[in-house]
């Protein structure tokens, strides 16, 4: 059971503290604020808590392949067999969980193959209360039959999330590539750019090594070998999608007391230097920083706005 394995975890913290200094040049070394900042140390703590009753709320979105391919063999049964086990055990194990919705999105299950219908995607159940049941029924009725059009897919996925206060996460379900000449690596990106979704999940069954690299732009890519694998597989993705990541940036003085303060901070995305997130660095009466909710599946390079400003490539 999923949550069984969330539970184990219930209580675990992982701190991970970074101290970076920084000294550079400037002119005027007379002024007192400069001298602060160049000898300003700052601090990033990441308190990662796997929880089985989330406290914060998430909602994920279930992406179903449904295209004919899926009839395929892999391993005891066919991918469609395997893909249904999986997604009803997990839809079973987070019914109960607080904070949590989930919804249902299939693609290629309404037509066929030989209708070519690229926009045979549908919100087969919508986030609501309670749905468990209506999803796992779905699951296990469907019958795969069409194309894979996993751009438009996405793109429509926008419209299933009711709003940008969750957490809100993709998991997609396939095995195959892009059939209908959309971009998915675009969509895919620029959903995260504008926060509707958090970087999705991508699980491929069958997939070559080849077709995979062409996931690893859309999303956190997973290559599960066989049924067992899969079980493997959807336990951490499931684990991730859960995590309530949070970070306090401690900005020090030359004294190593954390007093600075009232400055813009800019998180980019290590990897391609987009801006994620820009924050203004408040604290609250007891001396204590903002807890800043991050996307967990980043890793981040921070630029502290102070003058001169700081910053540190991680």
């Amino acid at each position: 059971m999923f949550i069984q394995r969330l539970e184990k975890r219930r209580h675990s913290q992982i701190f991970l503290p970074l101290f970076f200094s920084f000294v550079r040049s400037y002119k005027n070394k007379k002024n007192k604020r400069l001298k602060r900042a160049l000898a300003l140390l700052f601090s990033i703590i990441l308190c990662t808590n796997i929880q089985a009753q989330v406290k914060h709320h998430t909602r994920i979105l279930l992406i179903l392949d449904c295209s004919g391919s899926m009839y395929s063999k892999w391993g005891k049964s066919d991918r469609i067999a395997a893909a249904k086990t999986i997604l009803i055990k997990m839809v079973d194990s987070l019914r109960h969980v607080d904070g949590v919705e989930l919804a249902l999105r299939c693609y290629g299950n309404e037509h066929t193959v030989a209708e070519h219908d690229c926009k045979d995607t549908h919100l087969e159940v919508p986030f609501k209360d309670n749905n468990a049941d209506e999803i796992i029924r779905f699951v296990k009725l469907v019958k795969p039959n069409g194309w894979t059009p996993i751009a438009y897919s996405l793109t429509m996925a926008a419209n299933d999330f009711p709003d940008t206060k969750a957490n809100n996460v993709i998991i997609l379900l396939t095995d195959g590539i892009e059939e209908c000449d959309g971009d998915p690596c675009a969509v895919s990106q620029n959903l995260q750019a504008k926060k509707i979704i958090l970087k999705p999940f991508i699980v491929g069954l069958g997939i070559t090594d080849d077709l995979m690299k062409s996931f690893d732009c859309v999303g956190r890519y997973y290559s599960p070998k066989n049924e067992k694998d899969l079980k493997r597989v959807f336990n951490g993705v499931v684990s991730q999608a859960l995590d309530n990541t949070t970070a306090q940036v401690n900005l020090l003085d030359e004294d190593k007391k954390p007093v600075e303060t009232n400055v813009e901070m800019t998180f980019y995305n290590s990897k391609n230097n987009a801006v994620m997130y820009n924050f203004y660095h408040t604290m609250n009466s007891a001396g204590v920083p903002d807890t800043l909710r991050i996307d967990p599946l980043y890793k981040y390079n921070i630029m502290v706005n102070t003058l001169p400003p700081v910053s540190e490539r991680m």
